[in-house]
């Protein structure tokens, strides 16, 4: 998953990052695992903005040894639903591919909102396109991504993946 948001080869090191942000951030760990599984989302989240935070900056991941840390645990990374992640994965994917069936300035904003690091406030500044614009152009396309993938969606929350269409 780091490595599909642009990661890398630093994809180990991202996710690791990932691991030390939730330990430290994170104080009930049932708030983003539920039936021994973590919540896909958030774990997407927190990586893409780890990603995006280390682009333009050499420092902003650190490397840490684990055997300075004995009290963090080391996770099975086969203990994780691969077929829940690569679920996931290609319902991101499918969310992308669905935006780029609108004109190419709502596909253009709305990829631009979520791949990039900036805020819609940003994108005005820097397009000279009015907020109130980028915003009803950015709703307009989550909701019509909304309609095409709600029965993709309600699939994937009731954990159907094998109803999940994948490529045809």
């Amino acid at each position: 998953m780091a490595y599909k948001l642009g990661a890398g080869h630093e994809a180990e090191d991202v996710v690791q990052e990932m691991y030390i942000r939730l330990h430290k951030y994170i104080k009930n760990p049932d708030t983003i695992i539920s039936d021994g599984k973590p919540n896909m989302l958030f774990m997407w989240v927190t990586l893409r903005n780890i990603v995006r935070s280390s682009k333009g900056s050499a420092k902003a991941i650190k490397t840490v040894p684990l055997d300075e840390h004995p009290e963090w645990k080391v996770v099975d990374i086969e203990a994780f639903d691969s077929e829940e992640a690569e679920s996931f994965e290609y319902m991101v994917d499918l969310v992308y591919e669905t935006s780029s069936e609108m004109h190419w300035y709502y596909d253009k904003m709305f990829k631009l909102y979520y791949q990039s690091d900036l805020s819609m406030r940003d994108i005005s500044k820097g397009s000279k396109i009015s907020l109130k614009n980028i915003f009803d152009t950015i709703k307009k396309t989550r909701n019509y991504v909304k309609e095409k993938l709600k029965e993709e969606y309600e699939d994937y929350q009731n954990k159907d993946y094998d109803r999940l269409q994948r490529g045809g």
